[in-house]
């Protein structure tokens, strides 16, 4: 009786192991993990992107990130006080234009005032226009931070959510990223 008791024991506990794993395996389809060469382990749950208007600051109006051209694109929050924003933007830009069309770059500024933000792009722009101006870059105002806060929940700047090609959020990398080996 002792016997089969214990044999009952090891059936539910082999049983509950191969249940926990299943389960992992099914949330594991769902959930990327940023590569090791980034200091942060962002962990996303995959889901569409919101269906929104974009408007640029040249006056650009995509219906949704889905009519975007490039392959994958990277939503990126900044502001022109944020100390790491202003460190990393050159080399972003620089990867976008290295991207050769690949990777579009959605950058949405949380700047309360126009001219801030503005000041900061044409300070980006005196050092290096072309990298400003690529026609891979999207420049979006958001002063009311419907975008940044309702929107996509971002809080910290500098945040980069990537979308891949169907438009599914696959990472999320929350602070300065060293553009230069970053993966998406």
């Amino acid at each position: 009786m002792c016997m089969i008791k214990f044999m009952n024991l090891k059936i539910a506990l082999l049983l509950g192991v191969l249940l926990g794993f299943g389960l992992i395996y099914v949330w594991d389809q769902n959930t990327i993990t940023l590569p090791s060469d980034t200091s942060k382990k962002t962990v996303m749950t995959m889901r569409q992107a919101p269906i929104m208007p974009l408007k640029t600051l040249e006056g650009d109006i995509y219906n949704s990130f889905e009519h975007l051209p490039e392959d994958i694109v990277l939503v990126h929050f900044w502001a022109s006080w944020c100390t790491p924003c202003l460190k990393e933007f050159p080399f972003l830009l620089k990867r976008i234009q290295d991207e050769d069309g690949r990777v579009g770059l959605v950058a949405i500024s949380s700047d309360t005032e126009a001219a801030a933000m503005n000041h900061f792009i044409d300070n980006l722009r005196q050092k290096d226009r072309h990298l400003v101006d690529d026609p891979h870059v999207y420049w979006v105002a958001d002063p009311g931070k419907v975008i940044t806060e309702t929107t996509f929940g971002t809080y910290k700047l500098p945040e980069t959510i990537v979308l891949d090609r169907q438009r599914y959020m696959v990472k999320k990398l929350v602070g300065e990223t060293d553009w230069t080996k970053a993966k998406f």
